[in-house]
Parts: structure tokens; sequence; C-alpha cells
């Protein structure tokens, strides 16, 4: 009996071991850098939309009827839809990821530590990132041509609560072609650039407001 006993508690413990091992791997996790940090941080402060500290569902709605006042949109129809949808779908992902103490809001300790795993690889970041980007852009390319046009990249950079004559400014630097538009591509690598480069000078950490 006692052999069985000791026997069964080493399997217990050897399945808990291998879990841990496996969950692990499946979402490991890095530290993020200083700097990181402080983008990161940008990023907390756009969805915490009412400044309280923390991010809830409130915020995801406050963040659509901006939108909605700046493009000019009406509640309820395709745009407005589609962009609730987008921002839905987001804060159910990090929800799930990053709402640690289960209490239907994430703090910036528990945001960060959900980018941590994010940014942990590539197919992570764009297995969350890229999605989410791929819903929004069709709503604000608002003529449907398939890029951002200084007047449209004016119109998201207000809605990431910036001040408006600051946007000709940083519509210049994320040209990175000089073609007078941004093109989904560029986007992306400008995205990229904000989660990961460690430069300090490089265009994409002004995608959502210039870095204090």
């Amino acid at each position: 009996m006692y052999f069985f006993a000791k026997n069964l508690y080493f399997l217990i413990f050897w399945l808990i071991f291998e879990v841990f091992i496996f969950l692990s791997l499946k979402h490991p996790k890095i530290m993020l850098t200083e700097f990181q940090t402080l983008k990161i941080q940008k990023l907390f402060n756009f969805f915490d939309a009412d400044g309280n500290k923390v991010i809830e569902p409130e915020d995801m709605d406050m963040i659509a009827e901006q939108f909605i006042k700046i493009f000019g949109w009406k509640i309820g129809d395709d745009n407005d839809k589609k962009f609730r949808g987008a921002l839905k779908k987001y804060w159910r992902k990090l929800l799930l990821g990053a709402d640690t103490d289960q209490d239907q809001s994430v703090s910036f300790e528990e945001f960060k530590k959900a980018y941590e795993r994010h940014l942990s690889s590539k197919e992570n970041y764009e297995e969350f990132v890229l999605p989410f980007i791929d819903q929004v852009f069709p709503v604000i390319d608002t003529n449907q041509d398939g890029v951002l046009q200084p007047a449209e990249f004016a119109h998201l950079y207000e809605g990431f609560r910036n001040p408006k004559d600051e946007a000709s400014k940083v519509f210049a630097k994320l040209d990175s072609n000089g073609d007078g538009s941004l093109s989904k591509e560029e986007i992306y690598q400008h995205f990229y650039d904000f989660h990961f480069s460690e430069d300090r000078n490089i265009a994409g950490n002004a995608f959502f407001g210039e870095l204090s």
C-alpha cells in the first residue's frame, strides 16, 4: 500500500510538472525593456479611455464613440458595427490572457505581463496583433482605395487622443516610401517596430502619438 501511494504521488507530481513545462513552452514570456515598457504604457493609456488606471468594457464603448464622432459615422451603421466588433474581439482576447485576478478589468501590470507573452515570439505577436489591424483597416480606409490617405490618418491619429496639428508631421515620418499614403504593409511594419524596436528614432514609435 505504501509503495502504491508513493508511486501515485510521484505520478501526480510528474503530471503537474509536465503540464507546467507544456504551458511554459506554449506561452513563453520575455522581460520588456524600459523602452518597450514606455511604449506599452502609451498603448495602455489609449485603451484606458476614461483614465481610471484599468481597462474595462466601458473603455471600448468610449473609444468607439470617439471614433464615430471623428470619422463621422452613424451609430449602428456598418462602420460602427465593424469597428465595435474589432474592439470587442481585442477585448475578449486581452481579458482572457491578462485578467489574472478575474475582476473583468485589466490593470497596467496585467497588461504588461500579457504583452510579455505576446511579444515572446513573432508568431505570438502576429496571432494577437495582426487580426486587429486587418479588421480595423478597411473601416478607417474611408474611400476604400487600399491605403490610408493623410486625412484618413489624421482622423486615426486624433482618435488616439493626440493633437490634430501633429498628424501631418507624424504621417510624413511614417510614409516610408514617400508616396503620400500608408499601405497596410507599411502599417504592419510600423506596428512591429513600435512593439519590438529599441531604436528611439524609428518612425513607428510615433504611430500612437509622440512618446514623452
